[in-house]
Protein backbone atom coordinates (compact mmCIF):
# COMPACT_ATOMS: atom_id res chain seq x y z
CA UNK A 1 0.00 0.00 0.00
CA UNK A 2 0.98 3.38 -0.75
CA UNK A 3 -0.02 6.81 1.63
CA UNK A 4 0.64 9.88 0.13
CA UNK A 5 0.14 12.64 2.59
CA UNK A 6 0.14 16.29 2.36
CA UNK A 7 -0.69 19.99 3.68
CA UNK A 8 -1.23 23.15 2.24
CA UNK A 9 -1.00 27.08 3.33
CA UNK A 10 -4.30 28.80 3.85
CA UNK A 11 -4.16 30.33 0.24
CA UNK A 12 -4.11 27.19 -1.63
CA UNK A 13 -7.06 26.46 -4.02
CA UNK A 14 -7.78 23.13 -2.25
CA UNK A 15 -11.34 23.14 -4.65
CA UNK A 16 -9.00 22.76 -7.90
CA UNK A 17 -6.87 19.76 -6.42
CA UNK A 18 -6.09 16.72 -8.10
CA UNK A 19 -3.92 13.83 -6.72
CA UNK A 20 -2.17 11.67 -9.40
CA UNK A 21 -0.06 8.56 -8.28
CA UNK A 22 2.41 7.02 -11.27
CA UNK A 23 4.15 3.91 -10.89
CA UNK A 24 7.34 3.78 -12.63
CA UNK A 25 10.11 0.70 -13.39
CA UNK A 26 13.97 1.74 -14.41
CA UNK A 27 16.66 0.23 -16.22
CA UNK A 28 14.14 -1.78 -18.45
CA UNK A 29 15.68 -3.62 -21.33
CA UNK A 30 14.30 -2.60 -24.71
CA UNK A 31 13.42 -5.42 -26.79
CA UNK A 32 13.91 -3.14 -30.56
CA UNK A 33 15.34 0.34 -30.23
CA UNK A 34 15.53 2.43 -33.27
CA UNK A 35 19.68 3.63 -33.33
CA UNK A 36 20.83 1.43 -31.57
CA UNK A 37 23.70 -0.71 -32.80
CA UNK A 38 23.77 -4.54 -33.09
CA UNK A 39 25.09 -5.89 -29.86
CA UNK A 40 24.17 -2.76 -28.10
CA UNK A 41 21.96 -2.93 -24.94
CA UNK A 42 19.29 -0.36 -24.42
CA UNK A 43 17.87 0.38 -21.18
CA UNK A 44 14.22 2.39 -20.51
CA UNK A 45 14.12 4.97 -17.74
CA UNK A 46 10.93 6.13 -16.13
CA UNK A 47 8.64 3.54 -17.65
CA UNK A 48 5.34 3.85 -16.27
CA UNK A 49 3.50 0.77 -15.26
CA UNK A 50 0.42 1.52 -13.53
CA UNK A 51 -1.38 5.06 -12.62
CA UNK A 52 -4.44 5.94 -10.74
CA UNK A 53 -5.66 7.77 -13.07
CA UNK A 54 -5.26 10.05 -16.05
CA UNK A 55 -6.04 13.63 -14.44
CA UNK A 56 -5.92 12.64 -10.96
CA UNK A 57 -8.76 11.71 -8.16
CA UNK A 58 -10.38 14.45 -5.95
CA UNK A 59 -8.63 15.39 -2.89
CA UNK A 60 -10.43 15.05 -0.06
CA UNK A 61 -9.06 17.98 2.74
CA UNK A 62 -9.16 17.98 6.11
CA UNK A 63 -8.44 21.40 6.91
CA UNK A 64 -5.07 21.80 5.25
CA UNK A 65 -4.14 18.21 5.35
CA UNK A 66 -4.68 14.88 3.49
CA UNK A 67 -3.97 11.64 3.47
CA UNK A 68 -5.11 9.09 0.39
CA UNK A 69 -4.00 5.56 -0.01
CA UNK A 70 -3.52 3.42 -3.33
CA UNK A 71 -2.83 0.01 -4.02
CA UNK A 72 -1.29 -1.28 -7.06
CA UNK A 73 -0.90 -4.88 -8.64
CA UNK A 74 2.89 -5.72 -9.04
CA UNK A 75 3.62 -7.78 -12.14
CA UNK A 76 6.01 -10.98 -11.16
CA UNK A 77 8.52 -9.85 -14.41
CA UNK A 78 8.92 -6.37 -12.89
CA UNK A 79 11.88 -5.68 -11.22
CA UNK A 80 10.81 -4.34 -7.59
CA UNK A 81 14.13 -2.66 -6.77
CA UNK A 82 13.89 -0.72 -10.18
CA UNK A 83 9.88 0.39 -9.03
CA UNK A 84 9.56 4.12 -8.19
CA UNK A 85 5.95 5.84 -6.45
CA UNK A 86 5.83 10.00 -8.18
CA UNK A 87 3.14 11.40 -6.71
CA UNK A 88 1.22 14.77 -8.64
CA UNK A 89 -0.54 17.32 -6.68
CA UNK A 90 -2.62 19.22 -9.46
CA UNK A 91 -4.32 22.07 -10.14
CA UNK A 92 -7.19 21.23 -12.15
CA UNK A 93 -9.33 23.67 -14.19
CA UNK A 94 -12.02 22.69 -16.67
CA UNK A 95 -12.63 26.42 -17.53
CA UNK A 96 -9.09 27.39 -18.89
CA UNK A 97 -6.33 25.10 -20.22
CA UNK A 98 -3.86 27.05 -19.61
CA UNK A 99 -4.69 27.31 -15.84
CA UNK A 100 -3.88 24.29 -14.72
CA UNK A 101 -0.52 23.39 -13.54
CA UNK A 102 1.22 20.89 -11.23
CA UNK A 103 1.57 22.41 -7.72
CA UNK A 104 3.85 19.80 -5.98
CA UNK A 105 5.58 16.19 -6.64
CA UNK A 106 7.25 14.06 -4.58
CA UNK A 107 8.76 10.18 -5.32
CA UNK A 108 9.56 7.42 -3.37
CA UNK A 109 11.87 3.59 -4.14
CA UNK A 110 8.83 1.44 -3.62
CA UNK A 111 11.33 -0.99 -1.92
CA UNK A 112 13.24 1.51 0.10
CA UNK A 113 13.85 0.94 4.16
CA UNK A 114 12.73 4.99 5.19
CA UNK A 115 8.83 5.22 5.38
CA UNK A 116 8.37 8.89 4.20
CA UNK A 117 10.24 11.32 1.63
CA UNK A 118 8.44 14.83 1.44
CA UNK A 119 4.57 13.31 1.74
CA UNK A 120 4.87 9.85 -0.13
CA UNK A 121 4.96 6.83 2.35
CA UNK A 122 4.60 3.31 2.50
CA UNK A 123 3.09 0.63 5.18
CA UNK A 124 5.23 -1.74 4.63
CA UNK A 125 5.99 -3.11 8.17
CA UNK A 126 1.89 -3.27 8.70
CA UNK A 127 0.11 -5.89 7.12
CA UNK A 128 -3.83 -6.55 6.07
CA UNK A 129 -5.94 -7.88 8.85
CA UNK A 130 -9.36 -7.44 7.23
CA UNK A 131 -10.88 -5.47 4.19
CA UNK A 132 -14.73 -3.91 3.76
CA UNK A 133 -16.46 -2.28 0.85
CA UNK A 134 -18.20 0.98 0.89
CA UNK A 135 -21.44 -0.71 2.53
CA UNK A 136 -19.45 -1.80 5.04
CA UNK A 137 -19.50 -5.53 4.58
CA UNK A 138 -16.67 -7.87 4.86
CA UNK A 139 -14.82 -8.88 1.73
CA UNK A 140 -12.79 -11.13 0.82
CA UNK A 141 -10.14 -9.59 -1.32
CA UNK A 142 -9.90 -6.18 -3.39
CA UNK A 143 -13.10 -5.37 -4.89
CA UNK A 144 -13.42 -2.24 -7.63
CA UNK A 145 -14.07 0.83 -5.82
CA UNK A 146 -13.48 1.85 -2.56
CA UNK A 147 -12.33 -0.86 -0.27
CA UNK A 148 -11.51 -0.36 3.69
CA UNK A 149 -8.53 -1.64 4.42
CA UNK A 150 -7.71 -1.92 8.99
CA UNK A 151 -4.35 -2.70 9.14
CA UNK A 152 -2.31 -5.13 11.89
CA UNK A 153 -0.86 -1.56 13.38
CA UNK A 154 -4.11 -0.38 13.94
CA UNK A 155 -4.36 2.26 11.62
CA UNK A 156 -7.35 2.05 9.10
CA UNK A 157 -7.21 3.17 5.15
CA UNK A 158 -9.81 4.01 2.42
CA UNK A 159 -8.34 2.61 -0.84
CA UNK A 160 -9.42 3.16 -4.22
CA UNK A 161 -9.40 0.13 -6.60
CA UNK A 162 -9.43 0.32 -10.77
Amino acid sequence: MIVVTGESNDAYDKESALLTLYLTEDNVEAKDQSGVSFGTTYYHQHVIRDFNSAWGDKVTWEGNKFSATYEFDVDSEWKKDDLKVVAFLNKHSTKSRIDNRIENVAGKNLVQNSTFIEGVSSTDNAVEVARYNAAGQRISGKQKGLNIVKLSNGKTLKVMVK
